[in-house]
């Protein structure tokens, strides 16, 4: 986190990783869930990235993803900066679906 000086001699924080403006006491950035060096946070705030979400593959939708691509290319692009290990999992779920449907629809 940084500080810049204002007019009024106020010090304000700003998050390194995004740029938006802090409390004093932050320890984690409410935007973009970044943890700040020293910082003393929950283990679920850090595994969460802050969300709430947990950052790890959903075997359901990757499922749904093989069998449906469109939805894994959905999921991929409105997950992708939240939680992106979930979002690459679904993502390469559909791209594998799209490849086997590709290679079923071939054969007939």
């Amino acid at each position: 986190m940084t500080r810049h000086k204002h007019k009024g001699g106020n010090s304000m924080k700003y998050c390194t990783n995004c740029g938006k403006e802090l409390a004093d006491n932050a320890q984690t950035c409410p935007n973009c869930g970044y943890v700040f060096a020293g910082a003393q946070v929950a283990p679920s705030v850090v595994a969460t990235g802050g969300t709430g979400v947990a950052d790890k593959p959903a075997i359901f939708l990757n499922i749904v993803s093989f069998f449906i691509p469109l939805v894994g290319l959905i999921l991929y692009f409105s997950w992708r900066h939240a939680t992106p290990r979930r979002a690459k999992s679904v993502l390469i779920a559909a791209l594998i679906g799209i490849i086997f449907n590709s290679i079923v629809i071939s054969q007939f």
